[in-house]
């Protein structure tokens, strides 16, 4: 066929301009009305000139004609589009009947992708896109103080002083956060709840629903006592009464008047506060300025970028040095956007995690595309038939496209089904503790995210099956019977892609490995204390009824001594920290015979423990003695370190005997505290955290400003065979004491455990199963391109086996050039892995970000999983029959 035969063939049927149209007609009437005037005996010229003059303004007419023109052509092709489109629509449709595995494989596939990715971004855009509930979340900062870079809370007198002359900010208020004892129709309930100042909710932007804020009067010292409810409570304790409001109710066991209720769903720190009490700040705690114990958040001014507050505190810290040199050196202030200080590090994991489902979605879209080039293959004859029939590259183009749509709208609604039941699972296993985690759900947000990438994965990873299809050489296609003429074992495309997928599955395994090494590393770990056959629960004892700081010793130790004597328990003790709880009271120690100064100090993390503690949780005690009876109240001073403070506060000294007291005690008359023994150190806050320096001080001899410092409340553990009876044992020990405190935050040690190393599991684990999906897709896109060069090169196979080559030399043959693209990928994705991985650096523990044993594993792991997927097919087209071979 002639090249300019076969071009008009495929090309495109163009139009006439709609002006050349109009032209062509106009000159056509024109020249038409001449003649008849010319036949009329004027002379030709005069004719012309008189019919123009009938027409009247030529240009207007020809406008008109033009605009009409365009309409009826843009009608004409609408409607061309639209029958064509329903005609591809149903021809797509006969198709994917046509071909059900096919059309299930590419379904299943890309559904699978489309899922991981919906799943995981409804989680992602949960936690971290979705605007938080309070207005101008964008301006809302954290305030806090520093010491030498640290974070920390304010004192009383810097919040005064930040209110009084902080200029950027136009509401400033601080916070005491606590539990709080609510008594109900007489039923207590242990509730979190916060003491703030009266802008609290002026910063947040929130106006009580019933009734009224706080007042400036509210926070005076010794003002009657009024309470402010969330909506939660506010239902579920009072069952919506409004009338609940302006009555008394018991808060700590004194009465409260109830001044207001806030709206449903208020949480702006995520802490779940269920009611809130006035802070009123006495002037000794705004005198105590080394006491830090107070959260402040400010809403910034309208535009005042966050470089402009952090300048103003930075410039505010200053005075307050020069003002107060003695509590103020080496301390600085700084501001944080709320959104960094609530969200932490989770942004960063779940971009992570969303960065390998996406990884995922690429590998199963590169084996839809191998599939469609395979199908484009086998159709070749077809398209070669339409396009000699006269249908140009966009019609056969349009028609490819539209089948790749149809089954992209299936995949979808596939995906998202998967991805319904991918988010219940997602709140359901992920860590309690990612704000706003219980919020994933399939929302018009994702649904709108799930159609997106399934329209752009249908058009990006099926538009070049598409254009190699539409460019078939038609000669040759019709020549070889539909055979295809594309290249065999070097097609490049199809080679890419399987390159392409292996790469990504190494990314994917080694992460995913790298996370099980971390797991594995962490649970051979010794926290130093035994985690099977302890329960911990939570005392708090209410102020009103506990204000004497020996009362409140005395209860405690009366519990832990009951708890101790109960049936089926065999160690029972208080602790004012309980293992593996997060928080805790660091202290700065001054050394006897030291300077008593910031710079010569030691931090360490107080616990407040009743005698018998570290026989309960099996801690081994290294030197000295334990606390026992000889340390009461009234004796010397004494306490227990860890061994890592010792090497700190006396490095190759011998510690016990030794002095040391606490900052916030009189410098000029300290408590000396002296060490009558050394502890074994403790991973008390999570296997893959560092043991931090501590030291223990016996129940009996705890400071009276550590009650409020631990706001009364305290851990009784107990030990024992049955967690049931010690459970019950511990309720019953509380009671026997004071039947109105309740008991709550029960729980034992192993499940503490599982919920400090609950967010590595969780990140581990989707990796996990990500790389393993990613796998598997990787193992059958593999399969299926060496599948389909078999099926390609059956006569080649058939023609060489007939000239003498043996079973095991096509078989040798076979895999060498299949295994070709899967060795290449291994080193591209090896590559990608040694600079992607250190992205996980923070989530390690105990192995590197370049572990060779991970990456040895993987790789050889996936080549031979890769060389599984090959050898099948080649063992087929070794046992090729020359004779049916040719044949065919």
């Amino acid at each position: 066929m002639p090249e300019r035969e076969r071009k008009h063939l495929r090309g495109p049927v163009w139009r006439e301009s709609v002006t050349d149209e109009v032209s062509a007609e106009l000159s056509f009437h024109v020249e038409m009305r001449a003649r008849e005037l010319a036949a009329r005996g004027l002379d030709l010229e005069e004719a012309r000139r008189a019919a123009l003059a009938q027409f009247g303004d030529i240009s207007d007419v020809r406008a008109e004609c033009e605009t009409i023109a365009s309409q009826r052509d843009r009608d004409m092709r609408r409607a061309t589009y639209r029958s064509e489109f329903l005609q591809d629509t149903r021809y797509a449709v006969r198709q994917i009947r046509g071909a059900p595995w096919f059309s299930l494989l590419v379904i299943g596939t890309l559904g699978l992708g489309i899922a991981s990715a919906t799943t995981i971004f409804s989680a992602v855009h949960a936690v971290v896109l979705r605007p938080h509930g309070f207005a101008n979340a964008d301006r809302v900062h954290f305030i806090s103080e520093t010491w030498k870079e640290s974070a920390g809370d304010v004192s009383p007198g810097t919040f005064i002083d930040l209110d009084e002359q902080a200029t950027q900010f136009e509401t400033i208020a601080a916070i005491d956060w606590s539990t709080f004892v609510l008594a109900a129709e007489g039923v207590p309930d242990q509730v979190v709840g916060a003491a703030v100042t009266p802008d609290y909710f002026q910063v947040f932007g929130v106006h009580p629903v019933l009734g009224r804020g706080f007042t400036t009067e509210d926070a005076q010292p010794g003002a009657p006592r009024v309470v402010i409810l969330s909506h939660a409570i506010f239902r579920e304790q009072f069952g919506g009464d409004r009338s609940v409001l302006g009555t008394d109710i018991r808060v700590d066991g004194d009465p409260a008047r109830v001044v207001g209720v806030l709206p449903a769903g208020f949480d702006p720190l995520l802490m779940g506060e269920a009611l809130w009490v006035p802070l009123a700040l006495t002037p000794e705690q705004i005198a105590a300025r080394g006491s830090h114990w107070l959260d402040v958040v400010g809403l910034a001014r309208a535009g005042v970028p966050h470089a402009t507050v952090q300048s103003e505190l930075d410039r505010l810290a200053g005075l307050m040095r020069e003002q107060h040199p003695a509590d103020h050196e080496d301390r600085g202030i700084v501001a944080q956007p709320i959104r960094e200080v609530l969200l932490g590090d989770y942004d960063r994991r779940l971009f992570l995690l969303l960065g390998a489902v996406s990884v995922v979605l690429l590998i199963a879209c590169a084996n839809v595309a191998n599939l469609l080039l395979a199908r484009g293959a086998a159709r070749e004859k077809e398209i070669a038939v339409r396009a000699a029939l006269g249908a140009g590259h966009g019609r056969i183009l349009r028609q490819l496209l539209t089948e790749n749509l149809v089954l992209s709208l299936a995949t979808v609604a596939l995906s998202i089904g998967i991805a319904l039941v991918g988010a219940r699972l997602i709140v359901t296993f992920a860590p309690a503790d990612i704000p706003r985690i219980a919020e994933t759900r399939i929302d018009p947000v994702v649904l709108a995210f799930a159609v997106i990438v399934g329209a752009l994965s249908s058009l990006v990873f099926g538009l070049a099956p598409a254009l190699r299809a539409v460019h078939t050489d038609l000669q040759g296609t019709l020549r070889s019977g539909g055979r295809d003429t594309q290249g065999g074992t070097r097609d490049w495309l199809r080679n890419s892609l399987v390159i392409g997928e292996v790469a990504l599955s190494v990314l994917l395994l080694v992460g995913a490995g790298l996370l099980i090494r971390t797991s594995v590393e962490a649970a051979r770990v010794d926290p130093g204390f035994r985690m099977d056959g302890i329960v911990s629960a939570r005392v708090t004892l209410p102020e009103q009824t506990y204000r004497d700081p020996e009362r409140v010793q005395a209860a405690f130790q009366r519990i832990a001594e009951a708890a101790a004597t109960r049936p089926g328990v065999t160690h029972g003790a208080a602790t004012s920290l309980p293992p593996l709880g997060a928080g805790g009271n660091e202290m700065f120690l001054n050394v006897e015979g030291r300077p008593a100064t910031l710079d010569a100090a030691v931090v360490g993390r107080m616990r407040i423990v009743s005698n018998g503690y570290l026989e309960a949780l099996g801690i081994p005690l290294l030197r000295g003695r334990g606390f026992d009876s000889r340390d009461v109240r009234a004796a010397d001073r004494v306490t227990i370190i860890s061994a890592d403070l010792a090497r700190r506060l006396w490095p190759g000294q011998d510690p016990l005997g030794r002095r040391f007291a606490c900052c916030e005690e009189n410098a000029t008359s300290p408590a000396w505290k002296t060490v009558i023994g050394v502890a074994a150190a403790v991973r008390s806050q999570s296997p893959t955290i560092e043991p931090y320096p501590e030291f223990y001080l016996p129940l009996a001899q705890a400071p009276d400003g550590s009650w409020n410092w631990i706001q009364r409340s305290m851990s009784i553990v107990a030990t024992g065979a049955q967690t049931d009876a010690l459970v019950a044992a511990i309720r019953d020990a509380v009671h026997s004491v004071d039947g109105s405190v309740p008991v709550y935050g029960i729980g034992t040690v192993r499940d503490a455990l599982r919920n400090a190393t609950a967010a590595a599991r969780f990140n581990m684990l989707l990796l996990s199963i990500l790389g393993a999906l990613g796998l598997v897709l990787a193992a059958t896109g593999i399969y299926g391109v060496v599948s389909y060069f078999v099926n390609l090169r059956r006569k080649e196979i058939g023609v060489r086996m007939a000239l003498g080559a043996s079973t095991r030399s096509v078989l040798a043959l076979t895999t060498r050039q299949a295994m070709g693209p899967v060795v290449i990928g291994l080193v591209l994705g090896a590559l990608a892995a040694l600079a992607a991985t250190r992205l996980l650096a923070a989530s390690l523990f105990g192995v590197t970000p370049t572990d060779p044993l991970t990456f040895g594993i993987t790789l050889a792991g996936l080549l031979l999983v890769a060389l599984g997927a090959i050898l099948l097919p080649a063992r087929r087209a070794s046992r090729v029959d020359p004779t049916e071979a040719l044949q065919a």
